[in-house]
């Protein structure tokens, strides 16, 4: 058949799938946002993007300086350029992209299922009906409502990546299909950069791969699966290496590196909602046309079509197997016979993951597929006009879930606002980004990662020490934003926060009130989580501290890293503590690892238990001689430090404090930074937190590497002595080692290519 006449036969059903697509999200094509995920994290992250890259030139951003004082950035399993959304910024507006993407990814779904079933051998009438079913079914609404970005692209692509590995393992080109297969599995990843529907996709699959072996066996087969499997992976990882090594190197350290039993379990789906939330959810006041509210439900024409197929073609090895891919998705989110604290306990990685229910994809997959099968075998069974019945299957899947099933906008069209009105009338936030200077804002209701003003504070270029994000450092997030409060002035200041913005007139100590401003109309008025983000009272700083600065007078605290930071934090809560006068340095584990040299640039030296090492008491003893001061001094029997004698030192201090000018610290992209200096001497303190992850580097102008240290607890300190000018840059071990091994296969790959095309 030539392409045209393959046109000629495909068209029809693919202008179906435009048709239900733009119908369906018809409000996609504006410029309004719902107040959710949409809005609140893919927004802010799509801007940040298209600044790194038109302003900066960095189309690879690996940190993201608007939210929790800077963090990884494509560090962490958010899209990049090379995504649906990464692209679709070259085209249009960041509020047009980002909703074209889940535009895009909804029609793809249908496409993809669409394909998948044609593979199968189903007729294309049927496989429309599948497509339709997993392209409107609750779960698709649930994910389009809330705005789940990664999980929406990756299930788009799904059914392709089951249909390459099929063939992979089906057909004789089985070389040349698992590298294709690797290949879309590696464009599946970018759709899903959160690795969640590819992790559970590779159980599915894998499962498929046992039941191809278990129906079909034979010794050649078992060879020919372990080799795909092998090839595919190897095609996959290769090309995704540069994103999977260094999601994992952050994962690792982040709050998700080990989720706990009790949140990962939570979200278990219930034996006695399984129709309300699988089939067809029942309500009062049915039916209700594009109700509000979220769901899983496949509906129930969708599951007669499904039950039949069960009925009447379980003896076809397709049936049956999707049969049992629907059992397995249902088994582990109900963790039946404890499968998923199984998976939790032995997989690599599997603690990452959240909420049980987040697997359900498997089950709209799985019955999807059933669907169309099933509504082939009722149409071949009644005896009634053929045209009619399938127009009426199709009705009826249509009416079922796109008009009485759950609406795919977020609380309603009445809590969607224009983005950019939205942003032009946060006036608080607009007069603060027109001040000029570098400085960090706080929003007083702001105590955790719930929704922030990450929508207003990249638009604006305002850097924030919160952020609305499931994935954060710990050390910073849980330990010392949570000592802030003792001290919002002093630890804020610590943070370059100038500005801080509530929605209430307060007394707060060491701030003073500026300016109330008008309240924001058209920012989602009625989402009261969001009305924080404009204020409308704002307060500045009295304690705030430029973002980088020089000071004479330093103390150095070595030990392990718990007892170095809790003393560290014990000392900074001090009220004679002034971050003018010192910086707290985070030290190594033992005095001997200090020269007398590095010594003497410190004003005192605080010992914690088990530091002391048979070489010590010669170098204490030269330390002090020069004047420095040891707390506690065991050369002269002191074993403790007292509060009294934290406060006196502090008090003594009397060292300089110079700030560097904010047109001297230069972004040259997130990655790189440059602090030009005027041949000072001292520590110079920079409040952002590279001290905190591997991969920041420091150079002074002549090339030459500086040791990057800990700065009172979570910024960054650097010795200087009369350099020109001191650069930082980030690039992780992991993305170099990762960027290798994609570039390598990709070389690989093209050499491939050539070579076959000349055979």
């Amino acid at each position: 058949m030539g392409v045209k006449d393959k046109i000629k036969e495909y068209w029809p059903y693919l202008l179906v799938l435009i048709i239900v697509t733009v119908v369906h999200l018809f409000y996609f094509f504006n410029a309004e946002v719902p107040a959710h995920d949409l809005a609140a994290v893919h927004f802010p992250r799509a801007e940040a993007l298209r600044i790194s890259i038109q302003e900066h030139g960095d189309w690879w951003p690996l940190w993201y300086p608007f939210g929790f004082s800077g963090s990884p950035f494509l560090m962490k399993p958010v899209p990049g350029p090379d995504s649906f959304l990464g692209i679709l910024l070259f085209l249009m507006p960041t509020v047009f992209a980002v909703k074209w993407t889940f535009v895009l990814y909804f029609l793809l779904a249908g496409i993809s299922m669409f394909s998948f079933m044609v593979y199968l051998k189903v007729d294309k009438r049927f496989a429309l009906i599948a497509a339709l079913v997993y392209m409107l079914n609750g779960h698709m609404s649930k994910i389009m409502t809330w705005g789940w970005m990664t999980t929406v692209g990756g299930y788009a692509i799904l059914p392709l990546a089951f249909l390459f590995g099929m063939k992979t393992l089906k057909e004789k080109g089985w070389i040349k299909n698992g590298m294709i297969t690797g290949v879309i599995l590696a464009i599946f990843l970018r759709f899903s950069t959160d690795m969640k529907v590819p992790y559970w996709f590779a159980l599915l699959f894998g499962l498929y791969m046992v039941y191809n072996l278990i129906t079909s066996p034979s010794k050649q087969l078992l060879k020919k699966t372990v080799i795909v499997a092998a090839l595919m992976f190897l095609v996959f990882f290769g090309l995704s290496a540069h994103r999977i090594l260094p999601n994992i190197d952050f994962i690792k350290d982040s709050s998700r590196g080990d989720t706990p039993w009790e949140l990962s379990s939570t979200r278990q789906l219930q034996y006695t909602s399984m129709w309300n939330r699988l089939v067809e959810p029942v309500y009062e006041g049915m039916p209700q046309v594009r109700r509000v509210g979220t769901g899983d439900h496949l509906g129930i024409i969708a599951f007669i079509f499904a039950l039949a197929a069960i009925f009447y073609r379980i003896r076809d090895k397709r049936v049956l197997f999707f049969t049992l891919g629907a059992l397995f998705s249902l088994m582990i989110t109900s963790n039946t016979f404890s499968l998923y604290r199984i998976f939790w306990n032995i997989l690599p990685l599997f603690k990452s993951l959240r909420y049980m229910d987040r697997s359900l994809f498997l089950f709209s997959f799985c019955m999807s597929i059933l669907a169309g099968f099933g509504a082939k075998a009722l149409y071949d069974k009644i005896k009634l006009p053929k045209r009619p019945v399938y127009i009426g299957m199709v009705i009826l899947i249509v009416v079922n879930l796109a008009v009485f099933g759950f609406s795919p906008y977020t609380y309603g069209r009445e809590e969607w606002s224009d983005a950019d009105k939205a942003i032009e009338d946060n006036h608080i936030l607009k007069e603060l980004s027109e001040k000029g200077g570098l400085f960090r804002i706080q929003t007083l209701e702001t105590r955790g990662i719930d929704w922030g003003t990450d929508f207003w504070n990249v638009p604006f270029r305002l850097e924030h020490i919160y952020q609305y994000d499931t994935m954060w450092y710990p050390p910073y997030m849980n330990t010392y934003l949570g000592v802030s409060f003792s001290d919002p002035a002093k630890f804020w200041g610590m943070l370059n926060v100038k500005y801080v913005t509530s929605q209430q007139q307060v007394n707060m100590t060491g701030f003073t009130f500026k300016k109330k401003f008008p309240d924001c109309a058209d920012c989602f008025p009625d989402t009261e989580p969001w009305s924080k983000a404009w204020g409308p009272y704002l307060f500045e700083n009295e304690r705030f501290l430029p973002r980088a600065y020089i000071v004479d007078d330093a103390v150095l605290v070595i030990g392990s890293d718990d007892a170095v930071l809790q003393t560290i934090y014990g000392m900074m809560l001090s009220p004679s503590f002034d971050p003018k006068k010192a910086v707290m340095i985070k030290g190594r584990q033992t005095i001997d690892h200090y020269s007398g040299e590095e010594l003497a640039r410190y004003a005192a030296v605080v010992l914690t238990p088990g530091t002391i090492g048979s070489d010590s008491p010669p170098i204490l003893e030269a330390y002090k001689a020069q004047g420095g001061v040891l707390m506690p001094d065991i050369l002269a029997g002191q074993n403790t430090m007292g509060q009294e004698e934290v406060n006196t030192f502090f008090e003594s201090l009397n060292g300089s404090f110079e700030p560097i000018d904010d047109a001297d610290v230069i972004m040259h992209s997130f990655d790189k930074r440059e602090i030009l200096l005027k041949d000072q001497k001292g520590f110079m303190v920079y409040s952002e937190k590279f001290s905190l992850f591997d991969g920041w580097r420091v150079k002074d102008s002549s090339k030459n590497d500086l040791e990057l240290l800990n700065a009172d607890g979570v910024i960054t300190g650097v010795y200087v002595d009369g350099q020109d000018s001191v650069t930082f840059s980030y690039s992780p071990g992991s993305y170099r080692i990762g960027l290798t091994i994609t570039l390598l296969t990709i070389v690989l790959l093209v050499l491939l290519l050539i070579w076959k095309w000349k055979k």
